[in-house]
Formats: C-alpha cells, sequence, structure tokens
C-alpha cells in the first residue's frame, strides 16, 4: 500500500503544492494512472450492471 500512496503523493498532490492550478481557474493535474484506473472502473461497473439485469430477467421468467 505504501507504493501507491507515495506515488499518489509524488504524481497528484506534490505537483498541486508547488503549482496550484486550481487556484488559477485551471483543471487539476490527472495523471495517466488516475485516468486508466477511471477508465477501468466505469467499464467494470458497465459490465456488472448489465450482468445484474439478466439474473433478474432470468429469475422471474423462472419464477412464472
Amino acid at each position: 500500500m505504501e507504493p501507491k500512496l507515495i506515488e499518489f503523493y509524488l504524481k497528484c498532490m506534490l505537483p498541486e503544492l508547488i503549482d496550484s492550478r486550481y487556484n488559477r481557474g485551471m483543471p487539476i493535474r490527472e495523471p495517466a494512472f488516475i485516468m486508466q484506473e477511471r477508465a477501468v472502473l466505469k467499464k467494470r461497473k458497465r459490465s456488472l450492471s448489465g450482468s445484474s439485469t439478466n439474473v433478474t430477467t432470468v429469475q422471474r421468467r423462472t419464477a412464472l
């Protein structure tokens, strides 16, 4: 867990502390590893929501 915290601090927090873009009305920095993880989570969430709908449909059909 410590390596992930160090990476987060060095790539996300430290640059904003040194040269804040937020105070200048600019969007905060988004490192590539965070954007990739967001995409993976979004894809995983879509696949889980789609599969849960299918299970519900199957359960309804078998109940009838």
